[in-house]
């Protein structure tokens, strides 16, 4: 059987829209553009794991897992003919690492991981925010660490988060 998690929608700046679909074995990208043709355009191997999530920006696809491998950063200007892998983005502050994300949001510019396995404690596992000014090369900004999120929303300058364990 064929195992899914996290899906999301991109259109185009063409108009031609896709479904972004979180696979065992990485990113599905499918044109749902004409419903009588539905087709997979891309599969983006990742690491192995029954839990990825994935958010866009411009025409940048963000992925991650618990499966390890950092935060993949896709180019979808190749559509509608394919999608390119660009990076897998990890970011290490001493002992700590993104190289297992638990959630991820985008808002306003800047993206938000949530849950980094590697970062710190259990309860220290929160949120951590990067620009994207340069869509390839996300910069660290700041980071909220006192509990855990499993995922977060952004309203203004407010970071609403998801503190499962607290």
């Amino acid at each position: 059987p064929i195992s899914y998690s996290g899906c999301w929608g991109y259109v185009a700046p063409n108009g031609r829209e896709y479904a972004i679909l979180g696979t065992y074995t990485g990113t599905a990208i499918i044109d749902i553009t004409d419903t009588s043709s539905i087709h997979e355009v891309a599969h983006i191997t990742g690491p192995s794991s029954l839990w990825r999530e994935m958010r866009t920006y411009k025409n940048r696809l963000y992925v991650v897992t618990e499966g390890g491998g950092g935060v993949q950063i896709i180019n979808l200007s190749y559509l509608p003919d394919s999608a390119k892998l660009i990076r897998s983005f990890n970011y290490v502050s001493g002992a700590k690492n993104t190289l297992r994300v638990h959630s991820l949001q985008i808002f306003d510019g800047y993206l938000y991981l949530n849950g980094c396995a590697n970062w710190g404690t259990q309860s220290q596992r929160g949120t951590l925010i990067f620009s994207l000014a340069v869509p390839d090369t996300p910069a660290f900004c700041s980071e909220y660490s006192p509990n855990y999120f499993h995922d977060c929303y952004v309203k203004n300058d407010t970071l609403y988060g998801a503190s499962i364990y607290s």
